[in-house]
């Protein structure tokens, strides 16, 4: 009896279309997170997604903002990013970064990289921008919406995930 019931199921699964093996993980969104700017403002949104070879990192600016400049650190510590004695983030020495010309009009962006050998787990992602409203002529500092470096003064953040991979990678 319950051999037939586990046969039905299975055959209930097959012919529904329904997987029993996880969707491809170079198309899994992981976490989107808000992109703020100035401390306040939503200007679109930083989507974080992954493969077992790379990790991509997308911004996606709303109308009137564009970017000027991207930069991204991931690591599995706060120790693996590049911090001044005060804690604040330095992204200058973030490992990856991009620039753009105001007449670029760039307003989705992805920057996607190897993901660091056994770098898996919990991770924590820094997405930092520089953008520029059309509207105003305002140049601004844009970060991922999460959980700030240090409490006061510098408005640097960073996004904790799970970032899992397939059997066989490490």
């Amino acid at each position: 009896m319950k051999k037939q019931l586990v046969i039905g199921i299975f055959l209930m699964l097959v012919l529904t279309g329904i997987s029993l093996m996880p969707s491809s993980p170079a198309s899994t969104y992981l976490i989107t997170v808000n992109l703020i700017a100035d401390h306040k403002t939503d200007i679109g949104d930083v989507k974080v997604s992954w493969s077992p070879d790379n990790i991509s990192v997308q911004y996606i600016l709303v109308e009137h903002w564009y970017l000027l400049e991207t930069d991204v650190q991931v690591g599995k510590t706060l120790s693996d990013f590049h911090l001044n004695p005060k804690g604040s983030p330095c992204p200058g020495k973030f490992l990856h970064k991009s620039f753009f010309e105001a007449t670029d009009v760039v307003q989705n962006y992805t920057e996607i990289f190897r993901r660091p050998t056994g770098l898996k787990g919990e991770i924590n992602t820094s997405a930092r921008a520089i953008v520029y409203n059309s509207e105003t002529g305002e140049i601004s500092t844009a970060w991922g919406d999460g959980t700030r470096f240090v409490p006061k003064g510098n408005f640097g953040t960073y996004f904790t995930y799970p970032l899992y991979l397939p059997l066989g990678y490490s």
